[in-house]
């Protein structure tokens, strides 16, 4: 069975999707025309959380490969579940409840929504179901709550998956079917133009294949990771080569392509890109560590769901200061404004993600340890 150790490199990967996610609203708010739209089209930094998530709960549930009972199974599910939204429903409804204040309290330039249709978009997220709002109505203050929505609903599914599908090559090709019946969806209703492209964008069933992509990697035996990790030390040129093109395919790929063709074909590349990059960081071998900032990464890493949620809110932040100060909705006076607007943004960001994971994080994440922990495997003649 994997072991329950954290990989330092899956960490260093959810720290690029993270800088990907912030670039790509940079451009949207603080920094509008200073960064050039094929280097800021990278939102697939989504994409690639999803790849992660589906590797890291699946292989966090590696004892659900062994043959348990069916009730030892439903014991499993219920702990899963309730350790899954003791660690991340308190964190995101607080950020999704400080939007909301500020939409009353510090809004002048009203940047920070309309607030009667801003606690609209708090009872979305409430309810699970900000991907669909999103699909309606277009994004808004909240708009990073669109792929938790995802992740959670895939997270009702998953238990309920592993405790009806029995062994692992059932569950194998269960994922399988969910990773190609996603894309096959996506592609027949662009060609058909059922509904808006926004659909294929933020609604469930054209979004989950990255997370049973995931899902896939982490189901594989550790034998075969043992492989791999010998094969990385004869070839580590080729595995950091695969792992730098993984990284071009994601950042650059949405900015090429055409919306309606990245739907159709870009969602299945990128999809297919950040499982190669997840494993590669799964062998844990160095071969993503940069000298120097390999360390830096991944405890940016840990802190990604922080900064997921405090992002984008904060970047308003900076929008309504401006307005204040200066009196323009749009671009700074200079240059020299807008570095120190992003550097004032940097120092925002890095104290409110840094509360949340102290001060929120890290306490759930030992409360659900400590009260839903997992079931032992029962033992084997």
């Amino acid at each position: 069975m994997l072991q329950e150790n954290r990989l330092q490199e899956i960490d260093q990967v959810r720290a690029l999707a993270i800088l990907l996610v912030i670039l790509s609203h940079l451009p949207l708010t603080i920094l509008h025309g200073y960064i050039p739209t094929v280097l800021s089209s990278t939102w697939t930094g989504v994409d690639l959380f999803f790849v992660v998530s589906g590797f890291v709960v699946s292989r966090s549930f590696a004892l659900w490969l062994k043959d348990v009972g069916f009730r030892p199974s439903l014991l499993l599910a219920r702990n899963y579940c309730l350790r899954r939204m003791t660690r991340i429903l308190p964190v995101a409804w607080i950020w999704a409840l400080i939007p909301v204040l500020l939409a009353f309290t510090f809004n002048e330039s009203g940047h920070l929504g309309f607030p009667p249709y801003v606690v609209q978009e708090m009872f979305a997220v409430l309810r699970f179901t900000y991907n669909f709002y999103s699909a309606e109505t277009g994004h808004g203050i909240l708009g990073q709550f669109w792929s938790l929505a995802v992740e959670e609903h895939f997270y009702v599914f998953l238990p309920a998956f592993l405790v009806l599908v029995r062994g692992r090559w059932g569950r194998f090709f269960g994922f399988v079917a969910i990773f190609f019946g996603c894309t096959f969806l996506r592609i027949r209703g662009v060609l058909e133009r059922e509904g808006d492209i926004r659909d294929f964008l933020f609604m469930t069933q054209y979004r989950v294949d990255g997370l049973a992509l995931g899902c896939l990697l982490g189901l594989f035996p550790e034998f075969y990771f043992s492989q791999a990790r010998e094969l990385s030390q004869k070839k580590g040129l080729y595995f950091s080569a695969l792992a730098a093109l993984c990284v071009l395919v994601i950042w650059l790929l949405p900015g090429v392509l055409a919306l309606p063709v990245f739907v159709k074909y870009g969602y299945l590349a990128v999809a297919l890109a950040a499982g190669g990059l997840v494993l590669v960081a799964s062998l844990d071998r160095g071969l993503l560590s940069l000298p120097g900032i390999g360390s830096w990464m991944a405890a940016l890493g840990r802190r990604s769901y922080s900064l997921y949620l405090a992002h984008f809110p904060l970047l308003l932040v900076i929008v309504e200061l401006r307005f204040r100060w200066f009196g323009l909705r749009e671009g700074w006076p200079s240059h020299w404004h807008a570095l120190g607007g992003f550097l004032f943004y940097l120092i925002l960001l890095f104290l409110g993600s840094e509360l949340t994971y102290r001060a929120l994080e890290l306490p759930l994440i030992a409360l659900a340890k400590r009260h839903f922990p997992r079931p032992e495997a029962p033992a084997r003649a």
